[in-house]
């Protein structure tokens, strides 16, 4: 792969990064680390998660996403750290 190429690539997944917002996000981090290694268990998207939105079993990684439908505001912040403790 050209440096071109590999530079139009990082571009691209960059943008799809930046344009992505709430489940549309996260389906799209499913996609990526299942892209990763296909042991990536995601969580269902419907709620009652507890915070988990997928984890490697092997490995006894967790992965919490949190995208809101916009920008961030202060409020979404509070619900960030707040996930974070479920998770501790």
């Amino acid at each position: 792969m050209s440096i071109q190429d590999r530079h139009y690539l990082e571009l691209q997944f960059q943008c799809k990064i930046y344009r992505s917002y709430g489940l549309g996000f996260q389906h799209f981090f499913e996609k990526v680390m299942n892209k990763l290694n296909p042991k990536f268990i995601p969580i269902n998207s419907s709620g009652g998660d507890d915070g988990n939105d997928g984890y490697f079993r092997d490995e006894g990684k967790y992965y919490q996403i949190y995208s809101p439908k916009s920008n961030m505001k202060n409020e979404d912040a509070i619900e960030i750290k707040t996930l974070l403790e479920k998770m501790v």
